[in-house]
C-alpha cells in the first residue's frame, strides 16, 4: 500500500514593518484533519509542520505576543 499523502504547512506572521512576528499561535483546521493549535515555538516568526496530511486547511491566528492584536 502506498504511503499516504503528505506536505509542509507553514504559517508566516510579521508585524507593521515587515519584520518576523515570533510566538504566534494557530488554530488549523482541514476538511478531513484537525491539527489543533500549533504555535511558532522558537520565535523567528513562521510555524511550520512538516508531514502534514494532504488536505485543504484553514489557519486562524489565535494568539500573539503582548502588544499585538
Amino acid at each position: 500500500q502506498a504511503a499516504p499523502e503528505t506536505g509542509t504547512l507553514i504559517a508566516f506572521t510579521t508585524d507593521e514593518a515587515g519584520n518576523p512576528l515570533g510566538g504566534v499561535c494557530y488554530a488549523i483546521t482541514g476538511i478531513q484533519n484537525d491539527l489543533g493549535e500549533q504555535c511558532d515555538e522558537d520565535g523567528d516568526g513562521d510555524m511550520g509542520l512538516p508531514d502534514s496530511p494532504a488536505d485543504t486547511y484553514t489557519v486562524r491566528q489565535t494568539s500573539v505576543p503582548d502588544g499585538y492584536e
